[in-house]
């Protein structure tokens, strides 16, 4: 059985980039999406990320 992966969303963030509207295949939404797809298994690092979100800002 695989084992979820967590790292804290700030360094995800930088790895994936700058979220936003940009268009095509290989954009950061779509490399966060991948991400979460792949390696979150747990709900309660869904659930870390979002109430992480909700109490930052964005730039």
């Amino acid at each position: 059985m695989a084992q979820s992966t967590s790292i804290p969303l700030e360094g995800l963030l930088n790895l994936v980039g700058t979220l936003d509207d940009s268009e095509g295949d290989d954009t950061s939404r779509e490399r966060l999406r991948d991400y979460l797809q792949r390696s979150v298994t747990d709900i309660g690092i869904l659930r870390d990320y979002a109430e992480t979100c909700l109490r930052t800002s964005g730039p």
